[in-house]
């Protein structure tokens, strides 16, 4: 079983509204990516979609247990999809609120990217993505 996080910080009003772009808008959303940067370190970052967050990394081991030891264990709604060791982890994000989700991020900001607060560049984009099925 996971280690409990503490009282998580809410997200800053331009974090969320980012996150909320991607989450609640319509069927284009699907191509959308919001990007969440340290204002002072752009290898600092998450992205967010749809159903996935992609985190830069900066540990050696396995995410799960890296990040439950770095006081940030991943909520039972993240699930590891992806990872490299010193660059990113994957994760999908079921059922997550956009405030859920918030409040997660700015906990691996502080826990294991070491910003404890940071100002963000945030933006959303469009991926281009072509369904093909």
């Amino acid at each position: 079983m996971p280690a409990e996080r503490p009282a998580s910080a809410e997200p800053p009003s331009d974090v969320l509204a980012v996150i909320r772009g991607v989450l609640l808008s319509d069927a284009e959303a699907e191509n959308m990516c919001a990007t969440i940067e340290s204002a002072d370190d752009d290898d600092l970052w998450v992205q967010v979609t749809i159903d996935a967050f992609n985190a830069a990394y900066p540990f050696p081991g396995e995410p799960p247990a890296t990040l439950s030891a770095q006081g940030c264990p991943p909520p039972t709604w993240a699930t590891l999809v992806g990872w490299e060791a010193g660059v990113y982890a994957t994760f999908t994000h079921e059922d997550a609120t956009a405030e859920e989700l918030g409040r997660f991020l700015m906990d691996y900001f502080a826990a294991v990217l070491g910003e404890e607060n940071p100002s963000f560049d945030t933006v959303i984009e469009d991926l281009g993505i072509e369904d093909f099925g």
